[in-house]
């Protein structure tokens, strides 16, 4: 499975806006056909575009509606030539604020094993996650 970030075009209180949701599916069309399903409200309803995220790991909370993107890289020395390496993740965190979605995401790295430095978190567009049942 793999994440697609959708822009759908529709109608909403009669003007026609452009949204973006983030949709956990197998295949671009597989992502298409799953924001029909989960949006069909309006007969205005037009998938735009769907292009593959660079979202490494979504972090959900459903009482919450605002989408964060978080930046981490991840810390490994080369233990022969002691040079540091640094590995990027993108991680989508589902908050109701700022302040909590930097706490989620120092909650789901507690454990971490590597070490790791959160080096942005910001608040997206994305309005939705369309998960298959």
């Amino acid at each position: 499975m793999g994440q697609f970030l959708a822009k759908v075009s529709l109608l909403r209180e009669q003007k026609k806006v452009t949204e973006q949701y983030l949709v956990d599916a197998v295949s671009c069309t597989d992502a298409e056909t799953l924001v029909y399903n989960e949006l069909s409200v309006s007969e205005e309803l037009k998938v735009v575009s769907v292009s593959e995220s660079n979202y490494d790991n979504v972090v959900c909370n459903d009482e919450a509606e605002t989408f964060f993107a978080a930046k981490v890289s991840y810390i490994t020395e080369n233990e022969i030539t002691g040079t540091e390496k640094r590995e990027n993740a993108n991680v989508l965190i589902q908050s109701d604020s700022f302040g909590n979605a930097y706490n989620t995401l120092l909650e789901q790295y507690k454990n971490s094993m590597a070490d790791y430095v959160i080096k942005s978190v910001s608040e997206t567009k994305i309005l939705g996650y369309i998960k298959q049942d």
